[in-house]
């Protein structure tokens, strides 16, 4: 992170990186992950960007929380749906959206 930053500056190598670190499913503590409980269709996803948003999110649609820590850098959570997740990321990068998605 602390490299990207470094390079995410206007004409630097990474101006318009989107990082985005994630998990396609849970698992339960014995290894499990084809059920449907919650430890096994929750998942974790980590997505930053340098960049500053063009605009706002309407209320109505931010489930996001945010904090600012000691140091004065501010950190948000969100939840998503996971099939909202695949729409919006192909939307994202310019994808078509996976076969059953829509928006």
């Amino acid at each position: 992170i602390e490299k990207l930053h470094s390079q995410s500056g206007p004409g630097g190598l990474h101006e318009n990186t989107f990082l985005l670190v994630m998990g396609d499913h849970g698992q339960t503590i014995n290894g499990d992950h084809g059920g449907g409980s919650a430890e096994e269709v929750e998942t974790s996803i980590f997505a930053m960007s340098f960049k500053k948003p063009p605009s706002s999110i309407p209320s109505e649609f931010d489930t996001s929380y945010c904090e600012t820590d000691l140091d004065q850098k501010k950190t948000c959570i969100s939840s998503i749906q996971q099939l909202d997740f695949a729409v919006t990321v192909s939307a994202l990068l310019g994808v078509p959206f996976p076969f059953g998605s829509s928006l």
